[in-house]
């Protein structure tokens, strides 16, 4: 019964849907441009170093940010091997700050990663390391 009650009622929640968008987005115009940009994880399009992060770190499994002398690197490990997901140089990577706006605790933050293409990404750190990480990169 429950299937054919949503059969009936999803032309009314599109329809719902269609109404409600011209006032959802006079209601996103109206915002500041500080709030809109702390809604916004991602600026600088999918081909930019930000893209790349950003994709790589929203794919399921366990995940390490690595930071070396020269590169800093995502990836992914296994129960007998790693592989590298992502990867810039450490040149490239213009900052990192923590996103006051989002909750942060011990044990998660939300970290804003700067680049030299003027390009950033929102990342979600987790575990105790998360510290460590922001001063072993430039802080922006």
């Amino acid at each position: 019964m429950t299937g054919f009650l949503d059969w009936l009622t999803a032309p009314l929640d599109f329809l719902g849907d269609l109404l409600l968008m011209p006032f959802r987005g006079l209601l996103w115009l109206c915002r500041s441009k500080e709030k809109r940009r702390r809604e916004k994880r991602l600026n600088g399009g999918w081909d930019s170093a930000a893209g790349g992060l950003g994709i790589a770190v929203h794919i399921w499994g366990d995940r390490v940010l690595a930071v070396g002398e020269r590169r800093v690197s995502l990836l992914y490990v296994g129960e007998h091997e790693a592989e590298s997901a992502w990867s810039v140089p450490c040149e490239q990577v213009a900052g990192v700050e923590l996103a006051v706006w989002d909750t942060h605790s011990d044990q998660h933050a939300t970290l804003r990663w700067h680049f030299r293409d003027g390009s950033w990404c929102d990342v979600k750190a987790q575990g105790a390391g998360w510290k460590s990480l922001v001063d072993a990169l430039p802080v922006r």
